[in-house]
């Protein structure tokens, strides 16, 4: 069985992008890929959480990530029918055995609605188990915040459901940054991160790092 419903969103660096794309050909995964373009600062500061600034200190650059994760969603709902979905984002470099582990996974998401390929600094642990020889982790909540927030760094890939997915497309950013949202709002679990399935290819840099806030939110 190949891997399908493979997607790359790409946030603004087309050479990272033609990375992954390559590595993607080389092993014959047949994808398609999302170019997300660069939007206006489109935020409703009263909606956002209490904490937001504790959560990042780059929120332009979260806040795009964020667009171009719901972005691409919304367009997969309007133009693809699939059950579930493989979402990269244009730095995943996938390491050796990926296929297996993500053809493990899938059968997963009868369970939760999103399954974490690459997720870090998990603070607190609600679950592990393992899966057809695979762990795997639900983060708990971290009480520390006005709100229970599960902490886990990382949106750099996972399987979606078409029902979280159709979910996604309307979320509206608020200053939680789209990891912590994922892993917050959603059944969610993670492959452990000592089982490297994808990590960031580092090449071009990070987007990240190059975009910066010119005007603290306040």
């Amino acid at each position: 069985m190949g891997i399908r419903n493979t997607f790359i969103s790409v946030l603004g660096n087309k050479r990272k992008r033609n990375l992954t794309e390559e590595y993607l050909r080389k092993e014959l995964v047949t994808f398609q890929t999302y170019w997300n373009t660069d939007w206006e600062m489109d935020l409703d500061k009263s909606t956002f959480h209490p904490d937001h600034r504790k959560f990042t200190d780059n929120t332009e650059a979260d806040y795009r990530c964020f667009r171009g994760h719901t972005e691409m969603a919304k367009e997969l709902l309007e133009h693809t029918r699939f059950p579930y979905y493989l979402i990269l984002e244009d730095d995943a470099k996938p390491q050796e055995g990926w296929q297996r582990i993500v053809e493990n996974s899938i059968d997963l998401l009868n369970q939760y609605e999103i399954v974490s390929l690459h997720a870090r600094a998990i603070r607190m642990r609600k679950n592990m188990f393992d899966y057809k020889e695979h762990p795997y982790v639900q983060p708990g909540p971290d009480r520390t915040y006005s709100t229970e927030i599960n902490w886990t760094n990382g949106t750099l890939a996972y399987l979606i459901r078409r029902d979280a997915l159709s979910r996604l497309a309307f979320t509206q950013y608020t200053g939680v940054p789209i990891d912590l949202w994922l892993a917050t709002h959603y059944i969610f679990c993670a492959i452990q991160p000592d089982t490297v399935c994808f990590v960031h290819e580092n090449k071009y840099g990070s987007f990240y790092d190059r975009v910066s806030t010119t005007e603290p939110i306040q």
